[in-house]
């Protein structure tokens, strides 16, 4: 069975050449593909009541989450092979992809494939990179490859981390105005719920991140929550400070029974005070961030334009002496 595998295998040696290194990678490759279509043919043959429901259940979601469903159901034969087991990793790549607004369980699982296929691709891709480009030894393959992998491992990370940061300031840029609107709502007459759910409708298409988790707190009121219960976990989705300053100043007004509309008032005056102080650290930065471009690229133009002549001028008159004068 094994020669006739190799036998098989021996079709790719005109363009693989007699690199045992590049057969062997290609035999590694292939081997991969049919061992993942193997189980995602198994998971498509699973309980077609079970493929059903998760199905009806997609219906609900995004068309990203139903992806991810989709992703997730193929690879769940093979998750203990790239999933790590540590709970406290878990926990923190759960955090970060909650942070960047991948609430379902199914993230967890397509990030971590999304990890593995990266530093397998890119640690092949740049193995055969150092072989057919660099036409290196083995050696330098072999660091080429595990170079490769290490950013295929880092890259994910990085994406993710720079998604975070990116919704979070999207956030942050988006509350002020949301604190207004709501203290127009329940300024108006309306309750906290259906200020929430008024000002979630009206900032979708402006904010859509802020009016997802607004949208998302006013889903668990209705289901049964506990509204301070369901604007601490806002906070702990999103990790806003402002946020969290903003249910704690919620929950104290809930408690010792004071007006609601004042208390948002009252915070959205503090913010705006913040949004201010922010703005004015940023542009007390700004010269301080001029330094750089300033000496690095317009005072070397500046001194070849105003003192250039003169150095010519010098150094003409120089030349021009003779060497017994």
């Amino acid at each position: 069975m094994l020669d006739s595998l190799i036998q098989a295998l021996s079709v790719l040696k005109p363009w693989l050449g007699d690199s045992l290194f590049l057969f062997t990678l290609a035999i590694g490759v292939l081997f991969a593909i049919a061992v993942f279509s193997a189980l995602y043919v198994l998971s498509r043959t699973g309980s077609p009541a079970r493929r059903r429901l998760l199905e009806g259940a997609g219906q609900f979601g995004t068309p990203a989450d139903s992806r991810a469903r989709k992703i997730e159901r193929a690879v769940a034969p093979a998750k203990a092979l790239f999933i790590p087991t540590k709970a406290s990793e878990l926990g923190r790549s759960r955090q970060r992809l909650l942070h960047a607004g991948y609430r379902g369980d199914e993230a967890l699982t397509v990030f971590y494939l999304a990890k593995t296929l990266a530093t397998i691709a890119f640690g092949v891709g740049a193995a055969v990179f150092a072989f057919a480009v660099l036409e290196g030894d083995s050696r330098s393959i072999l660091l080429w490859m595990l170079g490769g992998a290490c950013l295929g491992m880092i890259l994910p990370s990085y994406l993710l981390d720079k998604r975070v940061v990116a919704r979070q300031t999207e956030i942050v840029n988006a509350f002020p105005d949301v604190l207004d609107l709501m203290v127009a709502c329940t300024e108006a007459g309306l309750g906290l719920n259906a200020s929430i759910q008024r000002v979630a409708r009206e900032t979708s298409t402006i904010y859509p991140a802020l009016s997802a988790e607004l949208e998302k707190v006013n889903s668990d009121i209705r289901a049964g929550a506990d509204r301070v219960q369901a604007l601490r976990e806002m906070s702990t989705r999103t990790g806003v400070e402002e946020i969290s300053g903003f249910v704690s100043m919620i929950s104290q007004s809930i408690r010792f029974g004071t007006s609601v509309a004042d208390t948002l008032r009252i915070y959205a005056e503090e913010f705006r005070d913040k949004r201010m102080q922010r703005a004015e650290e940023m542009a007390a930065k700004v010269s301080t961030k001029l330094i750089f471009p300033l000496v690095l690229c317009i005072f070397p133009a500046f001194f070849a334009v105003a003192i250039g002549p003169a150095v010519i001028a010098i150094v003409r008159g120089l030349g021009q002496l003779s060497p017994g004068s």
